[in-house]
């Protein structure tokens, strides 16, 4: 029993590390004019090797993406989401 207390407890300390070490990247997308667009670029971030978490926001043509920390570079997001056929940049 006390094995299985100290593995969660470990389970736990080290994912509230990987989430102190994450950060979040605001893209600008333009022409994401419907769902399936929206699908195709969240699909497309989820692919980049840590990238944890994409959120849309389809009214403002931005696009948060929580990621891994300095692992993941703005440059791979944006290569991700042009490849997905859309046109991206850093927001201001």
């Amino acid at each position: 029993m006390k094995k299985l207390t100290l593995a969660s407890i470990l389970a736990v300390v080290l994912s509230f590390s990987a989430f102190a070490e994450s950060a979040v990247t605001v893209l600008q997308v333009k022409k994401m004019t419907c769902s399936s667009c929206n699908k195709k670029v969240k699909d497309a971030l989820l692919k980049v090797p840590g990238v944890n978490v994409v959120e849309i926001k389809p009214k403002s043509d931005r696009v948060e993406v929580t990621t891994a920390g300095a692992q993941v570079t703005s440059e791979s997001l944006i290569a991700a989401v042009k490849g997905a056929g859309f046109v991206a940049s850093l927001a201001k």
